[in-house]
């Protein structure tokens, strides 16, 4: 659970007509609770410690109740983020230029590990020649801990445009872009930290509150032209250098070693957009894109397969396609608005005034995987997949979406009420947005088909448990995943007020 306060404002001061000055700020902060119980049935069964050892929490106690009482293990987390950042924006006959500088503070409020190869006695003299400071202390005490840094980035941006023609305008862009790892990625409980590096076992990627900040470096150029007097042609080429990636690796450490994220990895997307626009004719406005896009990079989404800690493997040294690789994506919007009076007339009336229809087009290809060894993925808990080819070697199928949006508005007064009718994914499109990696299928790991599988049929394909239905029925629920599919169609009915 997540929430944040946060404020911002910005001044705009427009010195003549061809020097503008912008500045302003932001500020967030963010509060924080996590509750996983990886085996809530050991509550039902009575096991030691309650049944509560197997819980990752902050900001709530055991029974995941909210709570602001808890101590420095599992208290509620509270990170901050600021920025402040300046714009002067110089035109003289056509020539534009755009310069800004921004720097951003990120403060994750957080305790991290002293020593991550020794976790629970940092001092130890496993670490240095003192064998004084050898407590061997089997839990982790928070003298153990040290506060975590904040970090401090400056980027600067700069813009130039300018006119070839009276129907065509070059622009370039340079700029330098830090965001915050994923909040979820920084943080752990404790606790269950001490309890998972002393027993080890089951696998769990933990948090890390060094995680540095993403960079992007981001050149584009493109260029606009007029086509006529309602449609303009935009096309853009652009190059991203994004480095300190975050990947989840296996940190040594004793007395069992742990999975943690780290920043590692770096990633180039590349590529060249075309953009088609239209102004609003005849009440009717279209916009089309067309992107072509290659991300590649050592480094993926941190939770990919393939990676180190899964796979107990090295760093990866080559690149590979990156978890969000994509190479095509088509999106259309196509939009009709009648305004007030407009559209056909019967009699003294116009009964499609204020009447408005939306329909965007997607069409994309797939997001790459990583093949692995078919085994049961779908009932097994954690395990070290077994990769038959590169990673992100293969693509799943092309996503196509159609959604639509029909509003009318009536005026009573100065209030306008407009209901509408929302339609997402019209056609009910079963969109692959995840597959089994071992099948590359989103509905099916290929295990029955296996001969370890075969033999899972056989045993229970005539014994029906208390739900009435046999293993091999249960095994069917439990690998058509719905989570592996986008939305189905969904019918929205709602009322939009404007005063």
């Amino acid at each position: 659970k997540s929430s944040y306060i946060g404020f911002k404002g910005q001044l705009t001061h427009e010195a003549n007509a061809e020097h503008t000055f912008k500045g302003g700020f932001e500020f967030n902060r963010h509060t924080l609770r996590f509750y996983q119980h990886f085996f809530p049935t050991n509550v039902y069964d009575g096991i030691s410690e309650g049944g509560f050892l197997d819980v990752n929490r902050y900001g709530y106690d055991e029974y995941g109740n909210e709570s602001e009482s808890q101590d420095w293990r599992t208290d509620t987390k509270h990170p901050i983020d600021f920025a402040f950042y300046s714009q002067d924006r110089l035109e003289h006959k056509g020539f534009i230029v755009t310069a800004g500088l921004r720097f951003d503070y990120f403060d994750y409020k957080a305790l991290r590990l002293r020593n991550p190869e020794l976790p629970l006695d940092p001092d130890s003299n496993f670490a240095d020649a003192d064998t004084l400071n050898d407590n061997f202390n089997s839990t982790l005490e928070q003298a153990d801990t040290e506060p975590s840094q904040a970090f401090k980035r400056v980027s600067p941006r700069l813009g130039i445009a300018f006119p070839i023609s009276d129907k065509t305008q070059m622009r370039m862009s340079y700029g330098k872009f830090y965001q915050r790892p994923e909040l979820q990625n920084l943080y752990v409980g404790y606790d269950f930290m001490s309890y998972k590096v002393n027993v080890g076992g089951y696998y769990v990627s933990f948090g890390n509150p060094n995680l540095e900040p993403p960079k992007t470096t981001a050149y584009e150029i493109g260029i606009s032209r007029q086509l006529g007097d309602n449609t303009v042609l935009e096309a853009n080429l652009f190059y991203k250098d994004v480095s300190d990636m975050v990947q989840v690796y296996s940190q040594t450490s004793k007395p069992t070693s742990f999975a943690t994220y780290r920043n590692s990895d770096y990633g180039t997307i590349k590529g060249m957009e075309f953009n088609l626009k239209t102004r609003r004719v005849n009440q009717v406005q279209i916009d089309l894109k067309y992107t072509y896009s290659l991300a590649n990079g050592t480094g993926s989404y941190a939770n990919s397969s393939g990676n180190a800690a899964w796979t107990n493997s090295e760093d990866p040294r080559s690149t590979a396609p990156l978890d969000f690789d994509q190479t095509h994506k088509f999106v259309g919007n196509f939009d009709v608005r009648y305004g007030k009076n407009e559209g056909p007339r019967i009699g003294d009336t116009y009964p499609l005034q204020r009447l408005g229809l939306n329909v965007v087009f997607l069409a994309a290809s797939g997001l790459p995987y990583t093949p692995v060894k078919i085994t049961n993925e779908a009932t097994v808990g954690a395990f070290a997949p077994i990769l038959t080819d590169l990673r992100n070697s293969q693509h799943m199928p092309w996503n196509l979406l159609i959604d639509l949006k029909l509003e009318r508005g009536f005026s009573f007064g100065q209030i306008t009420l407009s209901p509408y009718l929302w339609v997402k994914n019209l056609l009910d499109r079963d969109n692959a947005i995840q597959v089994w990696e071992g099948s590359g299928s989103p509905n099916s790991t290929g295990w029955l088909e296996t001969p370890e599988g075969q033999a899972f049929v056989g045993l229970h394909e005539d014994i029906e448990d208390a739900s009435g239905l046999t293993g091999t029925q249960k095994y069917e629920l439990a690998q058509f995943q719905p989570q592996n599919y986008a939305n189905p169609r969904m019918v929205y009915f709602g009322m939009r007020a404007a005063f």
